[in-house]
């Protein structure tokens, strides 16, 4: 917790000495335009007290999550912040802030509870779950989704792995498949979490029957939430693959991984890389160069320069975000609940009637 604490300090005062030198020509502006406004009133009655005001200056920190693998898939820790370079359309961006510390996450386990789950694939995937819950951080807090003709949730942001676990084997997997409500349902519960880390790991055999979200509104949520989506897909079992092609995109624009499974090792061999994901991420912010609040996708790119030329490194990272004040303000609202500071904003400051 005192680690956890210690980056949270950090990437404040990071933040605010990014500002106060952003701010710097901002500040000089301000005090040309105000000697000469107060030099035209000598005879001011300087016994009144006068209505300074307040200049607050607040800007917005895009923040994302960038797992880095090399050839044959294996994380690659160890890298600094001079390895990597953040571009937004096309264009460079300075990053304020960077880690790569392992810390506690929020993860949400959206697990398919419906009739063509039921048997070897539910029993597989049970087991799956508990050896993942082992390899955790011991801080990570879980919130359990299950859906079959409708999603429920069942626990939210709990640390009791034994509890969650109790949860998924005490139900019977039965009825049709509300797969995108359940998973709308996950990304709302992981964006609530404590903790800055999050992730959602969606289990299912791909096939959605039941949902009233439409496949389009749940591909803007996860775009707006940007939260990584693991899905773990039961291949060998699909017989309607309606859902599977959505699902394996989510899990591409948000930085997830998508995995087909054909057997129980295999099963095992996806838990454990999402594990080793969890713990091996990188965490990077950075105050857009140029914002511009008009709704508008801006895409994003993440490159990391490899210490061998012999060695290829893979980025993943969310694709993008909806350039809108409301949106990015509502997501670093909640990093910033979370731990990690968002919308940061200067501590007001005087000012003497600038004018507008």
């Amino acid at each position: 917790m005192a680690a956890s604490n210690y980056q949270i300090m950090k990437y404040h005062l990071s933040i605010l000495l990014h500002l106060v030198l952003r701010s710097a020509t901002l500040s000089t502006a301000v005090l040309l335009a105000v000697a000469p406004a107060a030099l035209a009133q000598p005879h001011a009655d300087r016994s009144r007290p006068q209505d300074l005001g307040t200049l607050s200056i607040k800007t917005r920190i895009v923040s994302l999550t960038v797992s880095v693998t090399d050839q044959a898939g294996r994380h690659h820790p160890g890298l600094d912040q001079k390895a990597f370079t953040v571009y937004e359309d096309g264009v460079a961006q300075e990053i304020l802030h960077f880690s790569s510390a392992d810390g506690p996450a929020s993860i949400g386990i959206v697990f398919d509870m419906s009739g063509s789950m039921k048997g070897k694939k539910f029993e597989q995937a049970t087991r799956a779950l508990e050896r993942f819950i082992k390899t955790t951080h011991q801080e990570d807090l879980y919130s359990l989704v299950s859906f079959n003709d409708q999603a429920d949730l069942l626990l939210d942001s709990v640390k009791n792995a034994e509890r969650l676990l109790f949860k998924v084997t005490g139900i019977l997997p039965r009825g049709n498949t509300a797969l995108y409500d359940a998973v709308a349902l996950g990304l709302r519960q992981v964006t609530r979490g404590r903790w800055p880390k999050q992730a959602l790991i969606v289990i299912t055999d791909g096939q959605d029957n039941n949902s009233r979200l439409s496949p389009e509104k749940l591909r803007r949520m996860a775009e707006e939430t940007g939260v990584p989506i693991q899905t773990i897909v039961m291949k060998d079992f699909l017989i309607d693959k309606s859902g599977q092609p959505l699902i394996a995109k989510l899990s591409e624009i948000t930085g997830g991984r998508s995995y087909f499974p054909t057997s129980e090792n295999d099963l095992t061999e996806a838990f454990e890389q999402i594990a080793l994901d969890l713990r091996h991420q990188y965490s990077i912010g950075y105050v857009p160069a140029s914002f511009n609040a008009d709704g508008k996708w801006r895409r994003l790119k993440v490159k990391v320069a490899s210490p061998s030329k012999a060695q290829r490194l893979t980025v993943r990272n969310r694709e993008g975000y909806y350039a809108t004040a409301d949106a990015l303000d509502r997501r670093n609202e909640r990093e910033k609940q979370a731990g990690r500071v968002g919308a940061s904003s200067v501590t007001p400051v005087p000012r003497a009637n600038v004018p507008r």
